[in-house]
Order: C-alpha cells, then sequence, then structure tokens
C-alpha cells in the first residue's frame, strides 16, 4: 500500500502543478491584454496631441507666410519707389524740385529719398517693423536736408 499511496500523492502533486501552471498562464494572458489595452490608449491619445499640433503648426505657418508676403510686398514696393527716386535724383536740379507723375490719378512721385522718407512718415497706416527700420537706416544714411 506504500507504492499506492506514493502514486496518489505524486499524482496529486502533478495535478495541484498544473493547476498552478494553468492559473498562472490564464493571469499572464489577462495582464498582457490588460497593458495592450492601456498602450493603445496611450497610443491613441498620442495621436490626437500629434495630430492637434501638427495643425496648430499649419495653422502658424500659414499666418507667418501670409505675414512675411505682406512684408516682402511692402518692402520690394519700397524698394521699387527708391530706385526710381534715385533715379530721378540725378536728372533733378538741388534747387527745381520737379515732380514726375507715375500714372494718370495716381499721386505724384517725389524725386529723392528724403522725399520717400517724409512722405512714408505722414501716411497714416502703420508701418511693418522691417520697412521702419529700412526707411530709419536711409534717413540716417542721407545727408543733412538745406533750406
Amino acid at each position: 500500500m506504500n507504492m499506492q499511496i506514493i502514486l496518489i500523492v505524486t499524482t496529486v502533486v502533478d495535478l495541484v502543478a498544473v493547476g498552478v501552471l494553468g492559473y498562472l498562464m490564464v493571469r499572464g494572458a489577462r495582464d498582457r491584454e490588460q497593458s495592450l489595452g492601456e498602450q493603445r490608449a496611450a497610443l491613441e491619445a498620442l495621436r490626437r496631441d500629434l495630430a492637434v499640433l501638427l495643425e496648430e503648426a499649419e495653422q502658424r505657418a500659414g499666418r507667418l507666410d501670409g505675414s512675411l508676403a505682406k512684408r516682402e510686398a511692402s518692402l520690394r514696393a519700397l524698394v521699387g519707389e527708391l530706385g526710381r527716386v534715385e533715379g530721378h535724383r540725378h536728372a533733378a536740379t538741388t534747387t527745381v524740385r520737379q515732380e514726375v507723375p507715375l500714372a494718370k490719378g495716381l499721386p505724384v512721385m517725389p524725386l529723392t529719398a528724403r522725399d520717400v522718407v517724409e512722405s512714408r512718415d505722414t501716411e497714416k497706416n502703420e508701418l511693418d517693423p522691417a520697412e521702419a527700420r529700412f526707411l530709419r537706416e536711409l534717413e540716417a544714411s542721407l545727408p543733412p536736408r538745406t533750406a
């Protein structure tokens, strides 16, 4: 009977070991599924946040592009106006000021760089910071005005 008891005890121990292993496998699978669910939720939250950040960046880039386009157009107009003024400056005498109309219905074009600076200062609209700096540098480079 000793042998039978040993066989029964070893069988019970084997059954308990198989039960514990089964429990550990089920518990591990459940934990893995739970952690995968949490990771998926975190990943989805990160995707939403990234989409919002990209949208904000695109909006900022669009606003910046518009602002830069306005500044570039303003500076191009100012440089073009200055080029026309400097071209006519050599043709004008210092005692007689000639004014050349740009086109029918448009204002008269000033003939000196100082006139450009003064005409821009009297305008009602706000100057772009880059344009204002350009005008200050231009005015500083001009000789003092004689009456």
